[in-house]
């Protein structure tokens, strides 16, 4: 049996610190904006010296990308024990997921999601991430056991599954979330699937 290591208080104090670091970028991305926030706004807000946060981030984009990480680790930690709980099919585990990725998205002030969805946010398309390599590999177990159909590779279908949702936060953050947008997801992926079904 593999028994985790105990996190020393000097681990626990610097997650803390992340923590904050992290917390106080959110908080001023909903209401200044990435490009109106400075460094100063950041360490003020976190209540930590400005040698605090280059300690941890070399830049505030470097804060940004953390926020992806943290995104990829809900979806590992909290996401993939829900897709794997029940027998679900394909179609189902792939609702799902955007059901969770659209409640992650709610969970923050529109405002926050109107700073990520923007042109000079490359992150979207990043191959590593681990919420891209997920939906391709349900997709792919799809096409292995017959549910979905072959004729398009994996990554083709999650690459197009990702820019349909992408434009549906996107419309979500035009109209200033005025609808529930983890309904409306549900339904137009479910639509969206029957393209990809056999």
């Amino acid at each position: 049996m593999i028994t985790q290591k105990k996190k020393t208080k000097r681990t626990l104090q610097a997650e803390a610190t992340k923590e904050k670091i992290i917390d106080a970028t959110m908080e001023l991305m909903e209401k200044k904006g990435l490009s109106e926030m400075t460094i100063q706004d950041i360490h003020r807000k976190a209540g930590i010296s400005v040698g605090t946060f280059y300690h941890y981030y070399s830049t505030k984009e470097d804060v940004f990308f953390e926020l992806y990480r943290k995104a990829d680790e809900y979806f590992e930690t909290e996401v993939v024990p829900f897709l794997e709980k029940d027998p679900l099919t394909t179609v189902e585990k792939v609702v799902l997921f955007f059901r969770y990725y659209a409640l992650f998205n709610e969970a923050h002030d529109v405002e926050f999601s109107k700073q990520l969805y923007s042109t000079k946010n490359k992150m979207f398309i990043s191959e590593k991430r681990f919420m891209i390599s997920l939906l391709q590999s349900i997709i792919a177990d799809g096409q292995e056991s017959g549910e979905i159909d072959d004729s398009w590779t994996s990554d083709v279908i999650t690459n197009y599954l990702f820019i349909f949702s992408r434009g549906l936060i996107f419309d979500w953050c035009l109209h200033d979330g005025d609808y529930q947008l983890s309904d409306t997801i549900v339904t137009d992926i479910t639509l969206l699937m029957g393209i990809f079904t056999k």
